[in-house]
């Protein structure tokens, strides 16, 4: 006839046997309780998928940055970005194609004049300044709940980006205050030279990651991911060239190394440390 009767055993394993008894209940299906079904003391969640979605969901949505201010300063400083591409095409490009040679300030000062020079890095410096404060908004908020940003406030909310912007100056201070206070004590010209390599190296970072900085700040939800691993893949490939020229420099100037780890902590470690540790304590 096409099929044969099997038994119990044959289908589900040896020792099994089919139950007895009706199988439809009351409304055709019989309901059990939780610890029926789980075990003794489980419960059943309450709320939907949806719900649990959303929540899912708050950690790439722009809280901070979604507000006027923040949309501003993004189409001011990509203005800005494109000028400076603009005015000082010769520097941007001899700075990316001479990322991985090391084009110093001084090779490019003689070559294209130390005044013009003088407004990129301080065009470009303060592009920087922007951007990073932006990054450190939209940062931000992949820690923060909607709930969290409705009890920080509508005023701490809109004007994210200034508090932003006043903890980078306040990093910033501290490595000029750093390095000029390291000059007077070993009265050398060593530091300058660093403190240059380090300002072309953030120069440099603005001319080459700015346009991904951009698309990062204004990414939807649902590229938020992506573009965060470009950006990251970008940063740490100009995080690696900058190490190595600061590593360079301390060979040939026959530094110890010990300097070099004790540099890199307290110019840049230790402010950044602080902010990490005093962000908890503001948004908690």
């Amino acid at each position: 006839m096409g099929y044969h009767v099997a038994s119990s055993s044959a289908l589900f394993g040896r020792g099994s046997q089919l139950s007895s008894g009706e199988v439809a209940a009351s409304g055709g299906y019989m309901e059990g309780s939780s610890d029926q079904l789980f075990g003794a003391g489980s419960q059943l969640g309450s709320g939907s998928l949806v719900e649990s979605a959303t929540v899912l969901s708050d950690a790439t949505t722009p809280l901070l940055i979604g507000g006027w201010l923040s949309q501003l300063l993004v189409m001011l400083t990509f203005i800005a970005y494109v000028a400076m591409l603009w005015q000082s095409w010769g520097f941007a490009s001899a700075m990316v194609l001479g990322m991985a040679g090391g084009r110093d300030e001084q090779r490019l000062a003689n070559e294209r004049g130390e005044l013009p020079l003088s407004y990129f890095k301080s065009f470009a410096i303060l592009i920087g300044i922007v951007a990073v404060a932006l990054v450190g908004v939209r940062s931000v908020d992949c820690l923060l709940s909607a709930d969290v940003a409705e009890q920080l406030g509508s005023g701490v909310v809109s004007y994210a980006p200034l508090i932003a912007l006043l903890l980078v100056v306040v990093v910033i201070a501290w490595q000029y205050a750093l390095h000029k206070i390291v000059e007077w004590l070993t009265m050398s010209t060593t530091i300058n030279e660093l403190a240059s390599l380090s300002v072309m190296n953030f120069v440099r970072s603005v001319v080459a990651l700015f346009p991904l900085v951009a698309c990062w700040l204004v990414a939807p939800a649902d590229s938020f991911a992506m573009w965060t691993h470009i950006l990251i893949v970008g940063c740490s490939l100009l995080l690696i060239i900058y190490l190595k020229d600061i590593f360079v420099f301390f060979i040939e100037k026959k530094i110890p190394f010990l300097y070099l780890i004790l540099y890199l902590c307290g110019a840049i470690l230790l402010p950044l440390s602080f902010l990490i540790t005093l962000l908890p304590q503001q948004v908690g």
